[in-house]
């Protein structure tokens, strides 16, 4: 029996320590044989993270008390959009079609023709427009006859002065041969101002004399522009520089600054404001142009624009500024060789005149 006992007790001690052997062994497998248990759950973690859509991410916004408020009243809390930094301080651009600066032609081509076109008071080329109309007002020993010739020109060439016999000193012409000397197709009476002791004289962009002058003056630039001012104080040199083509000594300027006619003019005018025969040039804008002939000292044809009358026509027409030239005789019209008007006393020799030529059509505007 007591054989028995030691046996049992041997054999269970054989029996623990194979389970521990085994024990050991299976742990041996198990850590030799299956991935790392950690790194399971991290790629299973990397997995989850890239497998989730950004867009299906909902943004909660943070709670405030009003929001709370807003909910607890079952309403959605309004929230304000945010602009973005900077945005009052980045203006957007507006889209312009071309910056491109029309020339004049351009400006005007639907005044100008493909080919000459001539009626008795019209001319149209690819380079001028010119309609001549008649206006009258009153009646009987107060009726006036007025000349208004429209005037565009797709080049500031194309309003040319001329001077009989190419100088200032020299005498008097016929107003039909300057125009057909200049190859002109219309023209008026100039500011005489050759025939004057002194005074501004640019003709064509050349500076011919630069004498003081209390006049008005008149200023054509090579843009088209045309501006009046007192000859007070004025430069002809330094005006030819500033791009001066044509500047008149006579006037005085018709309309201030903002287009409005004058009614009053200086004491150095006051021996021509009278009734009388008038020859004026006018402006609206670069390109577009009118010459005015008032015909007067012929009752019941025309009696004569006082120069406020004068102003105020000026005015009527749409002109931003107006000059009024030599009148009296003086005062006359010529297309194409051929008296618009009806000069008083039958019109005088002139020195000079203001013209406009068809720059290509070379002499053959007669």
């Amino acid at each position: 029996m007591k054989k028995s006992g030691k046996n049992s007790i041997l054999i269970g001690f054989i029996v623990d320590w194979v389970a521990v052997g085994l024990l050991v062994l299976l742990f041996f497998v198990l850590n030799r044989y299956l991935p790392d248990p950690s790194v399971l759950f991290s790629e299973r973690i990397s997995v989850s993270a890239v497998s989730t859509p950004v867009a299906s991410q909902e943004v909660t916004p943070a709670s405030t008390p009003e929001a709370d408020e807003s909910i607890a009243e079952g309403t959605e809390p309004e929230v304000e959009p945010e602009e973005a930094e900077g945005s009052e301080s980045t203006p957007v651009p507006e889209a312009t079609e071309d910056s491109h600066e029309l020339t004049l032609k351009e400006k005007f081509a639907d005044k100008f023709s493909a080919e000459t076109e001539i009626t008795s008071t019209s001319y149209k080329s690819p380079n001028i427009s010119v309609e001549i109309s008649t206006v009258t007002e009153g009646e009987g020993n107060s009726l006036n006859t007025i000349y208004v010739a429209d005037i565009y020109i797709s080049d500031v060439t194309c309003l040319q002065t001329y001077i009989n016999k190419g100088h200032y000193n020299s005498s008097a012409g016929y107003m039909g041969d300057l125009l057909s000397e200049s190859g002109g197709v219309l023209c008026i009476n100039g500011d005489f101002a050759a025939c004057a002791g002194a005074g501004y004289i640019v003709k064509n962009g050349n500076l011919m004399r630069n004498d003081y002058a209390v006049n008005d003056v008149c200023v054509i630039y090579r843009d088209g522009t045309l501006a009046c001012c007192s000859g007070e104080g004025f430069d002809a040199e330094a005006a030819v520089e500033d791009g001066a083509w044509q500047v008149f000594t006579f006037g005085p300027s018709l309309l201030d600054e903002s287009g409005a006619a004058l009614s009053e003019f200086a004491e150095k005018y006051s021996g021509i404001s009278g009734t009388n025969p008038r020859t004026a040039i006018g402006y609206y804008e670069p390109g577009h142009y009118c010459f005015v002939v008032v015909d007067g000292r012929q009752p019941g044809y025309s009696k004569g624009f006082s120069m406020a009358r004068l102003a105020s026509f000026m005015e009527e027409l749409g002109c931003t500024a107006a000059y009024n030239l030599d009148g009296g005789k003086t005062s006359q019209m010529m297309f194409r060789r051929a008296t618009v008007n009806i000069p008083y006393d039958g019109g005088r020799y002139v020195n000079d005149i203001v013209l406009i030529s068809d720059i290509t059509a070379g002499d053959d505007n007669s």
